[in-house]
This record gives structure tokens, sequence and C-alpha cells, in this order.
């Protein structure tokens, strides 16, 4: 009934050294004939709610006071020895361990967050700086082409003016000739 893992019947919390199993048979049939006699006494013929009430009530009792009776028989005694208290020691050092792993597996996640958000800043700060040389490439630019534009038109405004001047010294002459 109380078969562990391995079919040895001895409960699947308790230890094969420290096993007795008279307490617990001994309160499970204890228990088994007090539920019988209840369901004698109350009347076994079936047309009574109480006797399948206190029947069903009385299995189920005794199959969980069975199973927490051999827990308890098995368990009591190999926690107050030399191996439950090493049994303990080893339990503790693993949590302690899995804690350890569980902190180092939040403090890589952290790094590994920092690291995204470092590298985010960083694409974000050179596209930035991109942005910045590329207005300042236009700006010079525009600031060459306006520079173009001023001396084509002084350039422009010179040969009107040299223009003007031969026109006027061609008349000058034609008036002096005439």
């Amino acid at each position: 009934m109380l078969a562990g893992p391995g079919g040895d019947h001895r409960g699947p919390h308790t230890d094969r050294r420290f096993r007795d199993n008279s307490p617990c048979a001994c309160v499970f049939v204890v228990l088994a004939g007090v539920f019988l006699a209840v369901w004698f006494i109350l009347g076994k013929d079936g047309q009574h709610v109480w006797s399948w009430l206190a029947f069903a009530t009385g299995v189920v009792c005794t199959a969980f006071a069975a199973y927490y009776c051999d827990l308890l028989g098995a368990c009591i005694p190999f926690v107050q020895s030399r191996e439950g208290r090493i049994h303990r020691e080893v339990a503790a050092e693993q949590r302690e361990q899995q804690e350890q792993q569980e902190q180092q597996r939040e403090q890589q996640e952290q790094q590994e967050q920092q690291r995204e958000q470092q590298e985010q800043q960083q694409r974000e700060q050179q596209q930035e700086q991109q942005r910045e040389q590329r207005r300042e490439r236009r700006e010079r630019r525009e600031q060459r082409a306006q520079q173009r534009e001023q001396q084509e038109q002084q350039q422009e405004q010179r040969r009107e003016r040299r223009e003007r001047r031969a026109q006027q010294r061609a008349q000058l002459m034609e008036e002096d000739q005439q």
C-alpha cells in the first residue's frame, strides 16, 4: 500500500536504516477495528446514510492515519539521528547553493541588461553623432554654395562695372574724336 519508489514497502519518505513497521501496523489495525465496530453498531444493511458515511469516513481516515504514521514512524528516528542531522545540513547547503545560483543568474541577467542598455546608448550616441556630422556637412556645403554665389555675383558685378567703364571710355573717345 505504501510502497516507495523502489517497491520496498517502506513508504516514499523513509530510510531503511531507521524503519520499524510495528507501531504503524498497530495503529492501522486499531483504527480499522474501531471503524468496523462503528459500522456494525450503526447498521450495515445499507439503508442508513449514517452507516455509509461512517464507513467511508473511516476508510479515508484510516488510510490517512496509516500514511502519516508511516511517515512519522520512519522520519522521527531519522531526524533525531546523526545521519538526519547530516541530511539536514546537506539539504541546507543545497538550498544555499541554489540560492547562490539564482542570485548569480539574476546578476548575470542584470549585467546582460546593463550591457544591452549601454550598447543601445552607444548606438544612439553614434547615430546622433552621425546625424550631427551630416548636418554640419550639409551646412558647410550650403555655406560654400552661398560663398560661390556671392563670388559669382561679385565677379558679375565687376564684369558689369568693367563693361560700363569700357563703354564710358568708348563714349568719351568718340566724343573726343568728334
